[in-house]
C-alpha cells in the first residue's frame, strides 16, 4: 500500500521532491499539497503563487476532470487551529517538509504515525538555519551535502536518517548549488522513506558538539572587505549571488562586482586600490598578496555588462580607490 504523505514546501528547490513523490504513485499517496499563500515578488511586486502550487496544479491539470484531486492548502499561519484539523483529517502516514517557510508547531508532528521528516540543504549538525547554500559557500566548505532528517521542537535539530554529500567545485555558485541539492533531495526521499516507514531504518541523533549555524543573509553581507583575501572575495561573490549580490561604492554609488577571479600580486598599495587596467578588465589589491582580477560588474540603477563596456563609461585610472 502506498504511503500516504502530506507534502509541505514552497519555492524551487522542493519541487523535485513533489514532483518525485507525484510521479512515484505506488510508493507514495500525495494526500495534500501545502505551500506558502501567493504572494508579491519581482520588480513590479505582482502577487504570484509558489512554485509548489504552480507544479501541482500544472500536475492536476494534466490529469484531466477525471483524475485524482490533491487539495493544495495555504494557512497564514501553520499554527491555525482549522488547518491542523484538516490536515488531521487526512490520517496521513508521514509529512515531508521541503523548505516550506514557517515553524510547524508539535501538534503538526503529532498528525502522523510517523511524524513530520524534512530536507535540509547542508550535512547537519553544520549548518543549520536559513542559508546553509550560502554559508557553505561563504566559507568555502570542501564539501556540503543533504540531510533527510526528523523533525524536532529545536530548528534543524532532529535526528538523521541519510545524507547525501557533494564535493563543491569553486566554479559553483549559490543557484548552481541549490539545483544540485534538490535533486539530491528528492533522491534522498525516494531511498529512505519507504524504509523508514517500514521500520527498517533507524535516526541517529546529531552531534551537539559539532554544531554550527547559518542565520538569514543580509544586504551589507554582500559589501567587499578589500582586506580579505581574492579567494574569499570570489567564494562571497558565488554564495551571494542573486541576492544580495557582492557589492563596493565608488565615488558614493555601488558598484556589483559579479564575475571575477583571484591572481596573486602583491603591489605594496592599500587593499580596494586599482592596480591594473586594460580594455578587457580591472585588477584591484586585496589582502595578504592577493588581487582580484574583475570581469563583469553592474553599476547603480544599471544592467549587468562585461567589464570592457563598463570602462567606456567609467573609466579608471591606477591608482582609484574602490570601497571609499
Amino acid at each position: 500500500m502506498a504511503i500516504r504523505t502530506v507534502f509541505l514546501g514552497t519555492p524551487e528547490f522542493a519541487c523535485p521532491t513533489l514532483d518525485m513523490l507525484l510521479m512515484e504513485s505506488e510508493t507514495f499517496e500525495v494526500v495534500a499539497v501545502v505551500t506558502q499563500p501567493d504572494r508579491p515578488a519581482g520588480r513590479n511586486l505582482e502577487v504570484k503563487p509558489s512554485r509548489v502550487r504552480e507544479l501541482t496544479e500544472t500536475y492536476l491539470s494534466k490529469l484531466g476532470k477525471m483524475g485524482k484531486k490533491i487539495p493544495i492548502i495555504s494557512p497564514e499561519k501553520a499554527s491555525d487551529p482549522e488547518f491542523l484539523k484538516r490536515i488531521g483529517n487526512f490520517e496521513a502516514d508521514v509529512a515531508v517538509v521541503v523548505a516550506y517557510g514557517q515553524i510547524l508547531p508539535p501538534a503538526f508532528m503529532k498528525l502522523f504515525k510517523h511524524g513530520a521528516l524534512n530536507v535540509h540543504a547542508s550535512l547537519l549538525p553544520r549548518w543549520r538555519g536559513a542559508a546553509p547554500i550560502q554559508w557553505a559557500i561563504l566559507k568555502e566548505d570542501p564539501v556540503t551535502g543533504v540531510t533527510l532528517q526528523k523533525i524536532a521542537a529545536k530548528l534543524d535539530s532532529g535526528d538523521v536518517l541519510a545524507q547525501s554529500e557533494v564535493v563543491l567545485d569553486e566554479k559553483w555558485d549559490a543557484p548552481f548549488l541549490y539545483t544540485e541539492l534538490s535533486k539530491k533531495g528528492a533522491d534522498l526521499v525516494r531511498r529512505y522513506v519507504p524504509d523508514y516507514v517500514a521500520g527498517k531504518l533507524k535516526p541517529t541523533p546529531q552531534d551537539e558538539s559539532r554544531v554550527t549555524i547559518a542565520p538569514k543573509i543580509t544586504k551589507e553581507q554582500g559589501k567587499i572587505d578589500w582586506e580579505k583575501t581574492a579567494k574569499e572575495i570570489c567564494a562571497q561573490i558565488r554564495a551571494l549571488t542573486p541576492w544580495p549580490g557582492t557589492w563596493t561604492t565608488r565615488e558614493g554609488k555601488i558598484l556589483k562586482i559579479l564575475r571575477a577571479r583571484p591572481i596573486d600580486h602583491q603591489s605594496g598599495q592599500k587593499p580596494g586600490t586599482v592596480i591594473s587596467v586594460d580594455k578587457l578588465n580591472f585588477v584591484a589589491q586585496c589582502g595578504l598578496g592577493t588581487a582580484l582580477m574583475i570581469e563583469v560588474v553592474q553599476p547603480e540603477s544599471r544592467s549587468r555588462m562585461p567589464v570592457a563596456s563598463y570602462l567606456k563609461g567609467y573609466p579608471f585610472v591606477r591608482g582609484d580607490f574602490l570601497g571609499g
